[in-house]
């Protein structure tokens, strides 16, 4: 971890070159000048607020054809790839995180509320796998990938 500065309400990003801080100590002054001073003003000021109007389409349909003699049915019966990261905390101890995916896009199709339980159940079914010691300890997060300014 390194330490970078701190917060405040001078309304200032202040970054000090870590080098200038020793060399300012060996020849006894009190602090360097500053490597970065940037007024937040400048930054976060007048930026333009972002809104977006969903407007739902309702597209024509047709009946989705995976493979010869499979159908969309039998597809989703069918266990998902398990996809899940384990983290170490650090090298000694058996603590750390976990990160799992839950997806299931084509169910999506047919089904979107079906799709939601289904992404959710493959996530927490892949963390069996994290050693997870409680429910309570799953944090959840979405990323439904919206295509904010297109129609539908």
């Amino acid at each position: 971890m390194v330490f970078i500065g701190t917060i405040n309400d001078e309304g200032h990003v202040v970054l000090v070159n870590s080098v200038a801080i020793k060399k300012s100590r060996a020849s006894r002054l009190l602090s360097p000048p500053p490597t970065v001073n940037l007024e937040l003003e400048k930054v976060l000021g007048d930026m333009p607020q972002k809104s977006f109007e969903f407007k739902r389409v309702a597209y024509a349909r047709e009946s989705l054809d995976v493979a010869p003699g499979i159908t969309v049915t039998d597809l989703s019966k069918r266990l998902p790839l398990a996809n899940v990261a384990v983290i170490a905390q650090n090298y000694v101890d058996l603590t750390g995180g976990a990160y799992a995916i839950g997806g299931q896009p084509i169910k999506g199709l047919l089904d979107p509320k079906a799709m939601a339980r289904l992404a959710v159940g493959e996530a927490l079914k892949n963390l069996v796998w994290a050693n997870v010691t409680s429910l309570s300890d799953v944090k959840a997060s979405k990323n439904w990938m919206y295509v904010a300014k297109r129609e539908g």
